[in-house]
């Protein structure tokens, strides 16, 4: 049997500690989602100024279908509600209460409804971002291919091992940090073609400074131990364009260390970007160039 509270100072108390739990609960665990969510209710309530709020609270848990109110069909958590409301003697006291209970109970429906595996921050210094530029034209053999590297960038992927599909990748480039490897060349061509790379003529850095890709799906197509091949989808934001994108990624889960690699074929034009000409179009670009990765991530330690 639920023992009622029936001093009214503790009451107020447990109201205002209720409020400030939840409230702190649902801005550190979940977000500003919840917090929406319980202005939405308070609207709501405010609306309805006629209902009790025993049965406002009743009523806005099966709305959000929080699994710990279907859990108390016997109706002991609202007989303790109910109790408490009741000593709660001001209005504002029952506010706080209100929004105390909604605050915690809807994170815990948020919670359980979030996807579960872990999130991995990209360790730049264990990876590699390569662009494979081909060369064409008539004259092609008085031109060279070009290596080109990515210095600085970052992202985090959220890995579920046990459903992959679940998984997802954030990655922001640097436009600038895009580098002229280019082995074997002299130095005065490298710069001459980075001059021209993060010009206005192609990724124009300076209008277009971040690429970013954020994957939009992910379909599994093999697994073998700790190694799993998928098919990524997404969408890459390049020159101020974004178009969607697939391609297969190989991954790897060891302990903490989570490693995926990938290549895919982008056309320059469908961002924007002129494949680069000279000499009237005898040496010239190849409009398809090759995104080349090998990503490292640790797991977060939180």
């Amino acid at each position: 049997m639920t023992t009622a509270v029936t001093n009214t100072e503790d009451v107020g108390m447990t109201a205002a500690a209720m409020c400030m739990a939840g409230v702190f609960i649902s801005l550190t665990v979940t977000g500003i989602d919840i917090m929406s969510r319980l202005r939405s209710s308070m609207h709501r309530l405010r609306l309805r100024a006629s209902v009790s709020f025993s049965q406002f609270i009743a009523e806005e848990l099966l709305r959000v279908g929080c699994p710990v109110f279907k859990l108390s069909c016997s109706g002991q958590l609202t007989q303790v509600i109910r109790i408490r409301l009741f000593h709660c003697r001001r209005r504002s006291m029952k506010l706080s209460y209100i929004i105390g209970v909604l605050a915690a109970l809807i994170t815990v429906t948020a919670a359980a409804q979030s996807p579960s595996g872990a999130l991995y921050g990209i360790v730049p210094s264990g990876s590699k971002i390569q662009v494979e530029v081909f060369r064409e034209g008539l004259l092609k053999t008085f031109g060279h291919d070009h290596l080109i590297e990515a210095k600085i960038f970052s992202g985090t992927v959220h890995f579920n091992a046990d459903k992959v599909e679940e998984s997802s990748l954030s990655l922001n480039i640097e436009a600038k940090s895009l580098t002229a490897i280019d082995p074997g060349e002299a130095e005065k061509d490298r710069r001459d073609v980075q001059a021209t790379m993060v010009g206005a003529q192609v990724l124009d850095v300076e209008s277009f400074p971040r690429i970013t890709f954020r994957s939009t799906g992910v379909h599994l197509i093999k697994k073998a131990g700790t190694d799993w091949e998928v098919t990524l989808t997404g969408k890459l934001n390049l020159h101020g364009v974004e178009k969607p994108i697939s391609f297969p990624v190989r991954v790897r889960l060891d302990k903490t260390r989570l490693t995926a690699h990938g290549e895919v074929f982008i056309a320059q034009t469908d961002f924007g970007i002129e494949p680069v000409k000279v000499a009237g179009g005898t040496v010239r670009v190849k409009d398809r160039i090759k995104l080349d990765f090998t990503i490292v991530a640790e797991r977060n330690k939180s």
